[in-house]
């Protein structure tokens, strides 16, 4: 049996890694471990009367998960899980064990990090194969049990359910490999008339009832909680050759990367003075607005800086601004859209807690898609991990 599970298993394995390879590089790769709370629902009534007793059961699950856009994703699995039931009435023990291997295809919507957690909810439908499993019976105060396995004839050898879940990942930073820890609790909802053809037609043999038939239907319903662990492709990414670091960047440099002038404080406030139209303009903010590595977290030397955007802001009335938020290119780009969208966040709350009107403020995001520097050192992956300022019309 064990031997049979590792075949299995290898499978498993090989087509969730296929999945990711197809989806490349905006993909993470990931497991769930859990326990799984199965019982069964009949629309006999008689046979719904007798209550499911509380039992767990494994469930062991490879996924892989995409990015379709910022915030949605498409997560296929595939799941080795075992479902049925088990009764404890006073006259009788009954347990229904039957051995699963489910394609899963959720899609999942994660929600704006709280301080690098990311809650989502997930929901999809899942396609199942039994392959094996037990039913044991027993009449209390007998001496004589009954045991079989399953097969065809006791069990339809397929199934088609709906998957709805919801948890929270935590992005974890390890010497620059992410790593994404994260709890799921789901429910399984089964569609599928789990009675085998046999069975519906009065020709199964199971236990020591032969030839028996049963009328109605027979369906799963699950409860799973799981642990999860996932891991960004992008932290394989092949490394380019290391080209020459240097100590400073320029303005003119930084003009280079970004195809426009980008301005200081001072510069923004000799322009107004000498009349000229500022809209459009950058404001610089490349060594003084710096984020550490995964964080949005402002620093006092940030709020510092902040105070004079806040004070430019307050003497002109007319000026908007928009904020724009960056990364380097370090983890995935789901990952790192989220990360730049809480940093503009972060200084826009700032700016507004500091009586800026919220009409004058915008902000927009752009993950690790827009460097200004080379990524491929660390120096360069400080300066694009950034906010800038944008004067608009607004």
């Amino acid at each position: 049996m064990l031997a049979k599970q590792t075949w299995e298993f290898k499978i498993a394995f090989a087509i969730a890694v296929g999945f990711a390879s197809c989806f490349g590089q905006e993909t993470n790769l990931g497991i769930k471990l859990g326990v799984n709370l199965p019982s069964m629902s009949y629309s006999n009534k008689d046979l719904n009367a007798y209550s499911s007793s509380f039992y767990r059961k494994g469930a062991f699950e490879l996924f892989g998960e995409y990015m379709i856009i910022p915030s949605l994703s498409i997560r296929p699995g595939l799941k080795y899980i075992t479902r049925g039931q088990h009764i404890d009435e006073s006259w009788f023990d009954y347990d229904f064990d039957a051995n699963y291997i489910d394609l899963n295809l959720p899609i999942a919507y994660t929600f704006q990090a709280f301080k690098s957690v990311y809650p989502y909810v997930l929901a999809g439908p899942v396609f199942g194969i039994a392959y094996g499993g037990d039913i044991y019976y027993r009449k209390n105060g007998d001496t004589t049990s009954y045991e079989t396995k399953i097969n065809k004839s006791n069990l339809r050898h397929y199934s088609f359910g709906l998957y709805l879940g919801a948890g929270v990942k935590y992005s974890l930073s390890i010497k620059e490999f992410i790593v994404v820890p994260g709890f799921e609790s789901g429910y399984h909802l089964g569609l599928t008339n789990t009675y085998s053809n046999k069975e519906l037609h009065g020709k199964a043999e199971a236990l020591n009832i032969y030839n028996y038939n049963i009328n109605g239907s027979r369906k799963h319903r699950d409860f799973e909680l799981g642990v999860t662990l996932s891991i960004p492709l992008e932290n394989f990414k092949k490394a380019k050759p290391p080209k020459p670091e240097k100590s400073c960047y320029t303005i003119d440099e930084i003009a280079e990367f970004t195809h426009a002038k980008c301005y200081t404080i001072d510069e923004i406030k000799v322009l107004i003075r000498i009349e000229q139209d500022i809209h459009g303009k950058k404001i610089c903010a490349i060594k003084e607005v710096n984020f550490e590595f995964g964080s949005s977290e402002l620093t006092a030397e940030d709020k510092v800086y902040l105070d004079e955007i806040v004070s430019l802001l307050e003497t002109n009335e007319f000026i908007n601004i928009r904020i724009i938020g960056h990364t380097d290119n370090i983890s995935g780009y789901e990952f790192n859209m989220n990360l730049s969208r809480n940093r503009a966040k972060s200084v826009y709350d700032y700016l507004k807690s500091n009586g800026i009107d919220a009409s004058r403020l915008s902000f927009t995001f752009f993950g690790s898609t827009r460097p200004i520097a080379d990524n491929d050192t660390e120096e360069g992956r400080a300066i694009n991990r950034r906010v800038e300022f944008e004067i608009t019309n607004k």
